[in-house]
């Protein structure tokens, strides 16, 4: 979902359109139309409106990538030096940038921790059960339990999918062409693509939305009086003791102290954070289907009680009950520990030994 606005075409992209004196520069796979250039999955997508005062980029309720603009261009992929956030509009000749429009303000929803349980299971298997965008889909497990989650949806609801036993990077012209700048954004230094049309499953955002963000879980630890991080040196064994532990971290949880925010505070501070971190949308025709970046999920997830999010901070105990309720034998997905060794234990579903049921 890689584009260029400017004045002039860029030999970067193989995939050019002209509208109000401006170049419209694609990567391939997007619907192109009199009035209307798009692509992408529902909750991860952009519309280009070719409109009669110029260009219209509308990149959902909450744009789901990176802008960067200077005062002739405007781009996700061409970093120009200066990036757009948020607030008003961006107006670049005769090209604008529609603002984010999706609240980032927490809303307390009435509900215990049960109810809260089987909301967030209905939300997310109703996501799963609504996908069906005429293609398998394509699986790898990565050992992670955001990919085991919704792998165990779509064997719930029998989805067809397609399971990978190989990584796999095809070379294109766009992708030989601007290597370096999609390295730049470090979810696609290593991402399946394809040439033809694909749909590629990816857990994308679900340590942010999920609330398994280290410093979100140590400012929500903080909260309620515990060092989520000495706690996890302390146990090993447990999913996060690794990963929350690494030294190039400490600066976020430097930076959680010094806020020092209030309980209000922090859950708007995450949601925000939450809605600028841009990991994976879309290449070429390989479009990436990230069922867990929402932000509704982690206003779900904001509302439980700490006694039953330190599980999900220490152990992805939340997660984990959502797969055990589609099958426990799921949970076989998932390493040991996040990160460590996390393919270990799948080798017997790549040898072909074993089978996803």
């Amino acid at each position: 979902m890689f584009f260029n606005i400017g004045p002039t075409p860029s030999d970067r992209f193989p995939v050019h359109a002209e509208h109000a004196g401006m170049c419209i520069d694609l990567d391939p796979g997007w619907t192109i139309n009199d009035t209307i250039i798009y692509k992408g999955l529902p909750g991860n997508e952009c519309t280009i409106q070719l409109t009669a005062d110029g260009i219209v980029v509308d990149p959902g309720a909450r744009r789901t990538f990176p802008v960067y603009y200077n005062s002739f261009n405007i781009s996700n992929l061409i970093d120009y030096k200066t990036t757009y956030t948020s607030g008003q509009d961006l107006q670049v000749l005769n090209a604008r940038v529609l603002a984010n429009t999706e609240s980032t303000t927490f809303t307390k929803l009435d509900l215990n921790d049960d109810e809260l349980l089987d909301y967030l299971y209905d939300y997310i298997d109703d996501k799963v059960k609504n996908f069906n965008p005429g293609l398998p889909i394509k699986v790898f497990p990565t050992g992670g339990v955001d990919v085991a989650l919704i792998i165990s949806f779509i064997l719930k609801h029998k989805k067809d999918y397609e399971f990978l036993n190989a990584e796999y990077k095809a070379m294109d012209y766009f992708t030989c062409h601007n290597r370096d700048n999609i390295g730049n954004n470090w979810a696609y230094r290593d991402i399946h693509y394809w040439t033809e049309p694909s749909i590629l499953m990816s857990g994308t955002l679900g340590d942010e939305m999920m609330l398994r963000n280290p410093q979100h879980a140590y400012m929500l630890a903080k909260l309620n009086g515990e060092d989520i991080i000495e706690t996890l040196k302390a146990n090993p064994d447990l999913y996060h003791s690794h990963y929350y532990s690494r030294s190039k971290l400490k600066h976020f949880y430097n930076e959680a102290d010094e806020m020092n925010l209030t309980e209000e505070q922090t859950k708007n501070f995450i949601l925000g954070r939450n809605s600028f971190d841009y990991q994976h949308w879309h290449l070429g025709k390989t479009l990436t289907w990230t069922p867990l970046n929402d932000s509704t999920i982690a206003n779900i997830m904001l509302n439980f009680s700490y006694a039953v999010l330190r599980d999900q901070f220490l152990d992805a105990g939340i997660s984990k009950k959502l797969i055990a309720r589609n099958n426990p034998e799921h949970l076989k997905l998932v390493s040991k520990l996040k990160n460590v060794d996390h393919f270990g234990h799948l080798y017997k579903l790549f040898e072909g030994i074993e089978k996803l049921s």
